[in-house]
């Protein structure tokens, strides 16, 4: 059905950008991420025949890792209160599902924006923290950020126009 509501909508083109979820994990897997795409697509592709896809990559994110750590006897009480320590680590998962999409997208002739390069990697993303253009669970991002997000995209589109063409070899410009 929600293949049949896209189709309906009659698009010239279509913007995907996955990876995120994919990514935030732990043990991420490159095997099931390809098998997701490829399905995805397959069906994609059967609904829209003659629609050229532009993929984007994910943006860089933080993995979250909390470690209980020995508490306080609450006043009063013979337990302990429960405490965490929360901390944040870059996601190196973001690339290498970047890596995959870019390489997915050379293989099936797809247009594919780089999102995660052109925000710059870790020492930016950083940045976008401090600036208030990413939320505070260190994944998604404020109306701020993403309204950033879509001029990357839209700026790298329009180029491709001014170009004349949708240049696919150039990956991270589209």
């Amino acid at each position: 059905k929600y293949m049949q509501r896209i189709k309906a909508v009659e698009p010239d083109l279509v913007i995907i950008s996955l990876g995120t979820n994919d990514s935030y994990c732990f043990k991420f897997s490159e095997t099931e991420m390809w098998g997701n795409m490829e399905t995805f697509f397959g069906m994609l592709q059967q609904t829209l025949e003659d629609v050229p896809f532009v993929l984007t990559t994910p943006p860089p994110s933080y993995l979250r890792r909390s470690v209980k750590v020995a508490g306080k006897n609450r006043k009063g009480s013979k337990r302990r209160r429960n405490r965490y320590r929360t901390t944040y680590h870059f996601n190196d998962n973001t690339e290498k599902a970047s890596r995959l999409i870019r390489s997915y997208t050379v293989e099936h002739g797809m247009a594919c924006f780089d999102l995660s390069a052109a925000m710059g990697g870790e020492a930016e993303t950083r940045q976008w923290l401090r600036s208030g253009l990413m939320h505070t669970d260190h994944i998604h991002y404020t109306v701020g950020g993403y309204t950033r997000h879509g001029g990357l995209v839209a700026d790298a589109l329009l180029g491709s126009i001014v170009r004349g063409k949708m240049d696919r070899s150039d990956q991270s410009k589209l």
